[in-house]
């Protein structure tokens, strides 16, 4: 008996460690709350908990730069070069992410040439068939630009951030 649960329990537990690490990959994990219109007193004779007015989140930051260099992006005021069928964009807190056509291996030449005036890191590049990070020098605000692509099959992930690498 030993000899059978412990097999299925290994794989239960790969199973949930996987699970947990691709929900934090993808971003998950919080629990969002569920809005609840206040408890009606039953001592109120209005029949009701009167009008409940929605609140509003705060608008995020949007970047103030102008952008570094051409690029797509629909619009999108980014101060990072896209390619101009990006889709499925996000820019939070300067952390810019979208999809592309672009196919994977032409990313690198894609940012070499966005970024003409900056020093690549060869030395923190690395290139695979699944995925590639790059990181850049020559920032205005000291910080490197870190680019990192994924080959999603069929559209290429890219994500660009400015971060303090030593």
């Amino acid at each position: 008996m030993t000899k059978t649960i412990r097999p299925l329990l290994f794989a239960l537990i790969v199973l949930l460690l996987t699970s947990l690490a691709c929900n934090t990959i993808m971003g998950g994990g919080g629990i969002e709350p569920i809005a609840t219109e206040p408890a009606i007193d039953a001592t109120d004779d209005s029949g009701g908990g009167g009008d409940i007015e929605p609140t509003q989140e705060p608008p995020l930051d949007s970047p103030t730069k102008p952008p570094i260099g051409g690029g797509g992006g629909g619009g999108v005021d980014t101060e990072f070069p896209m390619p101009d069928d990006a889709h499925t964009i996000t820019n939070v807190g300067g952390n810019l992410n979208f999809q592309t056509s672009l196919p994977l291996k032409d990313v690198p030449d894609y940012y070499r040439n966005a970024f003409p005036d900056y020093t690549e890191r060869t030395l923190l590049t690395a290139i695979t068939d699944a995925a590639i990070s790059m990181v850049f020098d020559g920032h205005p605000s000291g910080n490197a630009v870190v680019v990192q692509a994924v080959d999603l099959g069929g559209s290429t992930n890219i994500n660009i951030r400015l971060e303090a690498i030593p």
